[in-house]
C-alpha cells in the first residue's frame, strides 16, 4: 500500500505519529550526538540496535541481541516495511537517510527520549515524544512456542470453524505466570476456588511456566487454542503485555484490568460500553475488582444474537453496555485480527512512523563519510559507515572470525542474516 492507501485503511494509527512530529520539533530535532547518547544509554540487560536506512535499505551499525530473539524479530519487522515501501522506488535518488535506536526493553528502556521503544505508560506526556516500534511478536516469539504472527493469524481463523461460538469453553480463561506483578496475583485470588465460592463456575484461571515446576503450575495452552474459549484475560505484567495482540486476534471477549501501558496498536482498543464498535473490555479496576460479575454477565448474555442490543433485553449493565457478548467478540475480528493487527497494518504503521521521524533528524549534524559521494543523491544526509558494500570481506561469513578477516562499517542485513546473525560490529 501507499502512504495514502495505509492513511484510509488504518486512520487510528495516526494521531500518534502526528504528536510525536509536533513533539520533537518543538524541542528541536534529533542530532547525531542525541543518537549517541541514546545507544550509550539503553539498559545494558536488554537487546538493542542502531540503524540506517538509505535507499531503500536497512543497515545495521550496532546489534546487542538479548537473552531472546526480540532484537531480530524487530529488526525484520523493520526490513520488511523498508522493502515493501512502494515509495522507496518512486524517491530513489532523493533519499537523505534515517538512523536511530530502539531496544526491546520491556520498560524504561533508556533516559534519551529518542531511543525507539515497544511500549510507554498511558500517562506519559505527549511532548516525551517516544516513538513505538510494533512488539517484537508481531514477527514471531519463539520462545514461548509461538510462531510467526502471520500464521497464528491464520491458526486464530481456523478456530472459528473448529470451534464456533456454542461450542466454545464458556468459563474464563487465563495462563501465565503471576512472578509477583500485581494484576496477575489480583487476578489468581479473585479466582481461586479455595478463596471464592463457586468460581470453578465462571473462571478456569491457572499458573503455567516455560521453566518453573510445581504443583501450582499447570499444563501450557498453545496460544491459537485460547480462540477456542470465549473469554479471556489479559493481564500486564513488567509492563504492557505481549499476549494481548494474540487474544485480540480471537473471535472472543478479552477482559482486562484498567491499563497502564499503550502500544503502537493501541489506538485501535475500543472498551466503550456504549460505542456498538466495542472490541474488548476494561473493567473499571482497581485491577480485577468486577470481575466475577462482568464474567458472569457474559455467561447469562452468551445466547443473545449479534444485532439486539442489551439494553432491549434486561437494561444496560456493567461493563457490557449495549453490545451482547458475540457482538464485542465478531468486532475484534473485524477491527483487530481483520484489520489493525495485520501485517499491512503494521507495515504501515512502521512507514509512517520512519517518515516523521526522518522529518526532524538534524542531519547537517551528522559526520561527512569519507564514501558519501558513491551513495544515491550525491551522499547527503545519513549514509551507512564503510560502503556501500561494508560489513563484509573475503573469507568471511558465517562462524568466521570476523574481526580477523578485517570486516568493518555497516552491514545490509540480508547479509548479516545469512552470516549467522552475530552481535555487531564483530569484536
Amino acid at each position: 500500500m501507499d502512504a495514502a492507501t495505509c492513511k484510509a485503511e488504518f486512520p487510528l494509527l495516526f494521531p500518534q505519529i502526528d504528536d510525536n512530529l509536533a513533539a520533537w520539533r518543538a524541542k528541536g530535532g534529533i542530532s547525531f550526538q542525541d543518537l549517541d547518547e541514546a545507544a550509550r544509554t539503553c539498559d545494558p540487560r536488554w537487546g538493542m540496535a542502531r540503524i540506517v536506512i538509505r535507499d531503500g535499505q536497512l543497515f545495521l551499525r550496532q546489534v546487542r541481541e538479548g537473552d531472546e530473539s526480540r532484537i531480530s524479530a524487530l529488526l525484520h519487522l523493520i526490513h520488511t516495511a523498508v522493502t515493501t515501501d512502494p515509495s522507496s522506488t518512486s524517491q530513489a535518488g532523493n533519499d537523505t537517510g534515517i538512523e536511530l535506536v530502539l531496544s526491546e526493553a520491556d520498560r524504561d528502556a533508556s533516559p534519551n527520549d529518542a531511543v525507539w521503544a515497544i511500549s510507554k505508560r498511558i500517562d506519559e506526556p505527549k511532548s516525551k515524544g517516544t516513538w513505538l516500534l510494533p512488539d517484537f511478536g508481531f514477527a514471531g516469539w519463539p520462545e514461548t512456542g509461538i510462531a510467526s504472527f502471520d500464521e497464528f493469524l491464520h491458526l486464530a481463523q481456523l478456530q472459528d470453524q473448529l470451534a464456533p461460538w456454542d461450542h466454545k469453553g464458556d468459563k474464563i480463561l487465563w495462563r501465565g505466570l503471576a512472578n509477583g506483578y500485581p494484576p496477575r496475583v489480583d487476578l489468581l485470588d479473585r479466582t481461586d476456588p479455595r478463596k471464592v465460592a463457586g468460581a470453578e463456575a465462571w473462571a478456569d484461571v491457572k499458573q503455567t511456566s516455560f521453566h518453573d515446576v510445581g504443583a501450582e503450575f499447570h499444563p501450557l495452552i498453545p496460544m491459537h487454542e485460547h480462540c477456542r474459549h470465549r473469554y479471556l484475560v489479559q493481564t500486564e505484567g513488567n509492563s504492557y503485555s505481549g499476549r494481548g495482540k494474540f487474544l485480540w486476534s480471537c473471535r472472543s471477549v478479552t477482559v482486562a484490568h484498567p491499563m497502564q501501558w499503550t502500544q503502537h496498536f493501541h489506538p485501535a482498543l475500543n472498551a466503550d460500553p456504549t460505542s456498538r464498535a466495542q472490541n474488548f473490555i476494561e473493567l473499571p479496576g482497581p485491577l480485577f475488582n468486577g470481575l466475577e460479575e462482568t464474567t458472569r454477565q457474559l455467561q447469562n448474555t452468551a445466547g443473545i444474537p449479534i444485532e439486539q442490543d442489551l439494553q432491549t433485553t434486561q437494561g444496560v449493565a456493567g461493563a457490557l453496555g449495549v453490545n451482547p457478548p458475540q457482538r464485542i467478540a465478531d468486532n475484534a475480528v473485524e477491527s483487530l485480527r481483520r484489520r489493525y493487527l495485520t501485517p499491512a497494518a503494521t507495515a504501515c504503521y512502521l512507514r509512517a512512523a520512519l517518515a516523521a521521524y526522518a522529518q526532524v533528524l538534524k542531519t547537517d549534524t551528522w559526520p561527512r563519510e569519507e564514501n558519501a559521494p558513491a551513495w544515491d543523491n550525491g551522499g547527503t544526509g545519513i549514509v551507512p559507515h564503510g560502503g556501500p558494500g561494508g560489513g563484509v570481506a573475503p573469507g568471511g561469513g558465517r562462524g568466521k572470525d570476523l574481526v580477523k578477516v578485517g570486516v568493518k562499517g555497516d552491514i545490509e542485513y540480508g547479509v548479516w542474516r545469512i552470516s549467522g546473525s552475530p552481535n555487531w560490529p564483530p569484536q
